[in-house]
């Protein structure tokens, strides 16, 4: 529009990586660098990766620990017998940095956790 003001997107440096391309930030959130990435950091408390494991999988109860050495297990639990459906320990908390990382390990686990289902179910047709 003629006369009107544009404010231009405001460039700012992350004090790690000096000299390389400048974040063009708009808003709040930058689309063209992650800070928390940059730093060597997951993205995502362990708090908040376990919440979100622990959330997607209801009704089924979902046991989320994370351990000292930067891994963590996942134990699914079958919701009206509480038996288990799943177990997976040593899981990389390096390996959930991002919301697509984390998303990919639920659709990872649900798939498992059907297999077992199905397989438990095959057996109980052969006793």
């Amino acid at each position: 529009m003629p006369g009107s003001r544009h404010k231009k997107a405001r460039r700012a440096v992350c004090s790690s990586c000096a000299g390389r391309k400048p974040i063009h930030l708009k808003l709040v959130y930058s689309l063209y660098h992650d800070l928390a990435l940059c730093r060597g950091r997951t993205m995502f408390s362990k708090p908040d990766i376990q919440r979100v494991l622990e959330t997607a999988f209801l009704p089924s109860k979902c046991e989320c620990v994370v351990a000292l050495d930067e891994t963590f297990s996942v134990k699914l639990l079958h919701p009206e017998s509480g038996d288990i459906q799943l177990y997976v320990k040593g899981l990389s908390l390096s390996e959930v940095e991002s919301s697509r990382s984390i998303a990919r390990l639920v659709l990872s686990l649900r798939e498992q956790r059907d297999l077992m289902g199905l397989m438990d179910l095959s057996m109980r047709r052969l006793a």
